[in-house]
């Protein structure tokens, strides 16, 4: 279904599901019971409309945590920080928090504290985010771990039933290989 089909059928001005769709302006919890009926799911309305209203929360909840200062609101995502095993982040209009160096994040959260006249503690608000960038360089499980593992992979990579290699990040993993139409072969590598 075409935008534009399903702005007539929910009544909607032409732009607005465009403006929705390219988050230029939020859907009332309304407009997402309106889309989900008039895209035959509406039994996803319900989940969607209580994610809506959560974000919403969190959202005001962190404008208020920000009037307190901006290093109150670093810390308070410490915990959850600290606990992630993954970090995924779409920021299309800044470098994402783990990867800017402390002359972006003072620019960044100099800016934040001018523009919603917060009080001054970007010196410290800087500090606790470079100190979360930590996590970037600690080892799983600590030096010492890491430093048996390696020892452990460089041993058994000199047996001969043992092929070591690194994927590169990009590399594409979606699809295998069909198999090779070859003879049989008993050589083990």
């Amino acid at each position: 279904m075409s935008g534009r089909e399903l702005g007539r059928l929910a009544g909607w001005h032409a732009p607005k599901v465009s403006r929705i769709e390219y988050a230029h302006r939020p859907p009332s919890t309304h407009d997402v019971g309106a889309w989900c009926q008039h895209c035959g799911v509406p039994e996803q309305a319900e989940d969607l409309i209580a994610s809506l209203e959560a974000i919403e929360g969190m959202f005001v909840e962190w404008r208020h945590m920000e009037r307190t200062g901006l290093r109150h609101a670093q810390e308070s995502v410490l915990p959850l920080w600290e606990r992630a095993r993954r970090f995924r982040f779409y920021a299309p209009n800044l470098i994402p928090g783990p990867l800017q160096t402390r002359a972006y994040i003072t620019a960044v959260l100099t800016a934040f504290q001018q523009r919603r006249d917060l009080p001054d503690d970007v010196e410290d608000a800087v500090q606790v985010r470079v100190d979360k960038q930590q996590v970037l360089h600690q080892p799983i499980g600590g030096p010492n771990v890491m430093t048996g593992q390696l020892g452990h992979l460089l041993t058994v990579s000199t047996l001969s039933s043992v092929s070591l290699g690194i994927i590169p990040l990009g590399a594409n993993r979606s699809n295998r290989c069909p198999p090779k139409r070859s003879s049989y072969s008993t050589t083990r590598r």
